[in-house]
């Protein structure tokens, strides 16, 4: 369900590059902010009805303010626009608690973090926990040029300098991200957490996987909800209650096929992030393409994000 909201205030708002703000949030009483681990994200409500998750990307044993960036995508659909035009300083703006779909595992052995553009974003609280920590990890950034690296100054500042690399795609070829030659210098006992573009995250995860990383070792948080349109199939759903069944064409998502047949269910995001819309699964398998349900709750298969998840079997039973 969607997480309950409360008000936080805009404390601050700082331009990291020419499209990435920073923005810090408080309790408007200046209390103490729930607690969250690293890799954790909010929801905030742009404007009635627009929600957007962004991932926490400060010191997570600072509780007197959460840190978010936003970058400001020119083919936005309305949200990160809406917070860079419209969010200032001393506003009330409403949020959720903190969740964690991409959690940090304190392991006995190397960590690897890896962060493609914004996705330093959920990347740079699991740098902070493990110096604070103590543990031995290590840092790679890419992006398109210096100009495009949100925290590059406060990275390089760092007390953890030493294990941060950095990578420029306009920079010299030794200067360049490679993912074949950073796999082939990890111990093969190394945990790694990879944040970025969907790109990046598939030819980090297939490059590991080759070269024997075991999947319990790897650990990945992407940008976009969901599978490609080309990855679409029909299928049927049935409900439940009154045995309807309505076919779900390749281009048209679950949610919208019902609405139309005049079966309503709640929603907001319609991205699969806010969790409003889950439903009940009584047979069918679920091809899980939404970022709120965890790992251990999309291995059960018993629930369905019908906004944007769909059916891995050629038909399934909703209990509606």
């Amino acid at each position: 369900m969607l997480a309950d909201r409360f008000p936080m205030r805009v404390i601050s708002r700082n331009m990291l590059t020419a499209q990435i703000a920073s923005f810090g949030l408080a309790h408007p009483a200046q209390q103490p902010l729930p607690p969250y681990g690293a890799g954790a994200h909010i929801e905030v409500d742009v404007r009635p009805g627009l929600i957007r998750r962004y991932s926490l990307c400060g010191d997570p044993n600072d509780r007197s303010r959460y840190q978010i960036a936003v970058r400001n995508d020119p083919q936005s659909r309305g949200g990160s626009r809406a917070i860079h035009e419209n969010w200032r300083e001393g506003d009330l703006i409403k949020a959720s608690a903190p969740r964690n779909n991409f959690p940090l595992e304190i392991v006995d052995a190397p960590i690897v973090l890896i962060a493609g553009g914004i996705g330093i974003t959920a990347i740079l609280a699991m740098a902070f926990e493990l110096a604070q920590r103590q543990r031995r990890f290590e840092l790679h950034y890419t992006a398109r040029s210096l100009s495009h690296m949100a925290f590059h100054q406060e990275l390089a500042d760092s007390p953890f300098q030493k294990h941060v690399r950095f990578y420029f795609d306009d920079a010299h070829p030794d200067r360049r991200f490679s993912i074949l030659r950073l796999i082939e210098s990890l111990p093969r006992n190394a945990h790694v957490y990879v944040c970025g573009p969907a790109g990046l995250n598939a030819g980090i995860m297939d490059a590991a996987r080759r070269a024997d990383f075991l999947n319990q070792q790897l650990h990945q948080e992407m940008f976009a909800v969901g599978k490609s349109d080309a990855d679409n199939r029909s299928f049927a759903v049935e409900i439940a209650s009154t045995r309807q069944q309505f076919n779900i064409p390749a281009d048209q998502t679950v949610l919208e096929i019902l609405e139309q047949n005049g079966v309503f269910i709640p929603s907001m995001c319609r991205q699969g992030l806010c969790g409003i819309c889950i439903t009940n699964v009584i047979s069918g398998l679920v091809d899980h393409r939404d970022n709120f349900l965890e790992s251990k709750e999309r291995a059960r298969s018993d629930v369905i994000l019908p906004c944007c998840s769909r059916s891995a079997t050629r038909h399934i039973v909703l209990d509606i």
